[in-house]
């Protein structure tokens, strides 16, 4: 099961403020950041909180996700989707960090 609601900020926000995961605030790509990073899709990680699920998953501020659990992620509501939908814990996240494609597995507790 996904992190409650009321646990790091895993909400939507308004649509003048970042949208949060896990601790993680995001920003969907737009051409020009897609361009500039040499990615076809994904959403840009503006910071983590310290000691949330995401940070503690090993995810980094200016990390970009373009998929999760082997399903390409456009947007953050398609990332929100993929998480609130996964079967256990964790969800397989590849980043783009640096340039380069990684692995990180995005794990929560408990409910």
């Amino acid at each position: 099961m996904p992190p409650p609601v009321n646990s790091f900020g895993y909400a939507f926000t308004t649509p003048m403020q970042m949208n949060v995961i896990a601790g993680a605030r995001m920003q969907p790509l737009d051409d020009d950041w897609r361009q500039t990073l040499s990615v076809d899709n994904g959403v840009l990680v503006i910071s983590v909180a310290q000691g949330s699920p995401a940070k503690e998953s090993g995810l980094h501020g200016s990390d970009v996700i373009i998929s999760a659990d082997g399903q390409p992620v456009m947007t953050v509501r398609a990332l929100q989707r993929i998480v609130s939908e996964a079967t256990a814990n964790t969800v397989k996240l590849e980043v783009v960090r640096a340039g380069k494609k990684q692995t990180v597995t995005l794990r929560w507790g408990e409910r």
